[in-house]
């Protein structure tokens, strides 16, 4: 599956773990791949028990702005 231009939150607690530890530190431009091993119990049934290999190119990077 080839999925185009999504966002993810790091640290997000609707993010998977790996993806927050394999992005954490990225700039734009950068490429990183690794693997995630999804639980049996996973909210997408379809990846649920499955490893899926990523390779991910950060195309940029936004900051949430501070709540007060």
């Amino acid at each position: 599956m080839n999925v185009d231009d999504i966002m993810v939150e790091i640290g997000a607690p609707i993010t998977v773990a790996e993806f927050s530890d394999n992005l954490r530190g990225a700039k734009a431009g950068d490429v990183r791949e690794f693997e995630v091993t999804y639980p049996e119990d996973f909210q997408d049934k379809r990846a649920g028990r499955q490893d899926v290999a990523y390779a991910v190119t950060i195309k940029g990077i936004k900051k949430r702005p501070c709540r007060s």
